[in-house]
């Protein structure tokens, strides 16, 4: 954030960059792509490093002013980079063209929060008020046969088995590309609301939730789910 972007050498030294290096007093997202490169999101400018110093990369909003409040940098399984903004919606940036800006007609859903491209090009949107998809190069929200939140959405991670995970101010839902199940803290979250990118899926496939009262960890093998039959009289 404001105290700029540290890095922890593997001797535990501590290096400070900051607006001397060329970035932006506020810090707010870091990636290291596929190719090394290491991106850096500030309050209203994306950076890449460029030897010593952090250049601005070109990644303005057609026929926007001001500020855009850039939240999360992601990269898709393709390579292409994705800024969420919070006014704006997606951008993606792609080598050698002009950045593309996915948004929608209502400001709630530009507001955005997370993003994720699966296997099949789907790319899903998590905003303020609920789960978008890209369509025609456009955002809309998503609805039956698909998954369907309405409301903020703040992490899309997918899991060794291809679920979807959404994790929102009510718990997560999991998409498993038929049902849409919910799981809060009546099923054993430990806490109500999830985190911002705070999920991951470790090694051994569990996956790992980031909630307002701390940390929770889903392990299917505890989780039996029995279809009972109804009572015939």
């Amino acid at each position: 954030n404001e105290g700029g972007l540290v890095r922890i050498g593997a001797d535990l030294r501590k290096t400070v960059f900051g607006v001397k290096d060329g970035l932006d007093v506020q810090i707010k997202s870091v990636l290291v792509d596929r190719r090394g490169r290491l991106w850096v999101l500030g309050n209203d400018r994306i950076f890449m490093r460029a030897g010593d110093r952090f250049e601005p990369v070109h990644a303005e909003v057609p026929g926007s002013r001001g500020y855009p409040g850039f939240r999360i940098l992601y990269e898709a399984s393709d390579g292409t980079i994705y800024a969420g903004t919070a006014v704006f919606g997606a951008i993606a940036l792609e080598e050698g063209k002009n950045p593309k800006v996915f948004a929608a007609g209502a400001a709630s859903a530009n507001n955005v929060y997370s993003i994720y491209k699966t296997a099949d090009s789907t790319l899903y949107i998590g905003a303020y008020d609920g789960l978008y998809r890209e369509s025609k190069g456009v955002l809309e929200r998503s609805a039956p046969p698909g998954p369907a939140i309405d409301r903020p959405v703040y992490f899309i991670i997918e899991d060794r088995k291809g679920r979807l995970w959404f994790g929102t101010d009510n718990g997560v839902y999991r998409w498993n590309g038929d049902d849409l199940l919910h799981f809060t803290v009546e099923d054993g979250l430990l806490g109500r609301e999830t985190n911002r990118a705070a999920c991951l899926v470790d090694s051994e496939g569990h996956v790992w939730i980031g909630t307002d009262r701390g940390v929770s960890v889903y392990r299917e093998e505890y989780d039996i789910r029995r279809k009972v039959f109804p009572a015939v009289t």
